[in-house]
């Protein structure tokens, strides 16, 4: 797991009011228990910040693929504790520059295992629940997929801000691969932030395709996509080492 609280505080001159980004990797909600309605643990924390800090913060979704946090009010309280330590704690960032950089990347997807479930579908269409879901998904889509269609193409970004790089991407990435982006960063501090430039659902570990976790096989069929090829974390994540490289070597 990432345990870690970044922060990031932005003091604006004249009338302009501060901002306060914060990123943790968590999903945003709370599985479970007689708090599982009502906003999840960032609108409290939200709460907390507005009283303790004067500031609304923004909350920078990390690698929360396979982090479902239970508890609410204790999750959002160890984190907005968290973002106040980092806050008092902070050091100036020097900044001549603000330098950005995209990069357009293609996810694999596992055709072989699409076709598979196709098969599946054909000889046995009553043959699983939620009949009406996999009849749609069926009539609707795979049965007209284009199959020279290989991979899905994404949209990588980076944002440079003195030794602080931020790295965007559109999944829901699962942990093994955001630690991987931040340990071979070459940045002092690196933050990976999901649900960016567009929604493309989970890029799973290896683990969950030998699961078959919802992650990896329900819910390509949920947003219309083949399911992706095992190793899809791994192009993401060498993709994303190089955008960043390429950032850092920017003069």
């Amino acid at each position: 797991l990432d345990a870690r609280v970044h922060v990031l505080h932005f003091e604006r001159g004249g009338a302009k009011q501060n901002l306060l980004w914060y990123q943790f990797s968590a999903h945003p909600i709370t599985y479970g228990g007689s708090s599982a309605a009502g906003p999840g643990w960032p609108g409290v924390v939200q709460r907390i910040l507005r009283t303790q800090c004067q500031v609304s913060p923004s909350y920078l979704q990390g690698h929360i693929g396979d982090v479902n946090p239970v508890e609410r009010n204790k999750t959002a309280t160890l984190v907005a504790d968290a973002v106040i330590r980092a806050v008092r704690s902070a050091r100036p960032v020097t900044v001549s520059t603000l330098r950005s950089s995209v990069r357009e990347v293609s996810l694999p997807f596992d055709l072989k295992k699409f076709r598979q479930e196709i098969d599946e579908h054909e000889r046995d269409p009553q043959g699983r629940g939620m009949i009406l879901f996999y009849a749609d998904w069926y009539a609707q889509f795979a049965s007209k997929y284009d199959q020279t269609r290989t991979s899905l193409p994404i949209s990588l970004a980076a944002v440079r801000i003195g030794d602080v790089g931020i790295l965007f991407h559109p999944a829901e990435l699962y942990t093994y691969y955001g630690l991987a982006m931040q340990r071979e960063s070459p940045f002092a501090q690196t933050l990976v932030v999901g649900y960016a430039n567009g929604y493309v659902g989970y890029v799973p570990d290896a683990r969950a395709y030998e699961r078959r976790e919802y992650a990896s096989d329900m819910v390509p069929r949920i947003l219309n996509y083949p399911p992706f090829r095992r190793d899809v974390g791994s192009v993401m994540t060498q993709a994303a080492n190089r955008l960043l490289q390429e950032l850092a070597s920017d003069p």
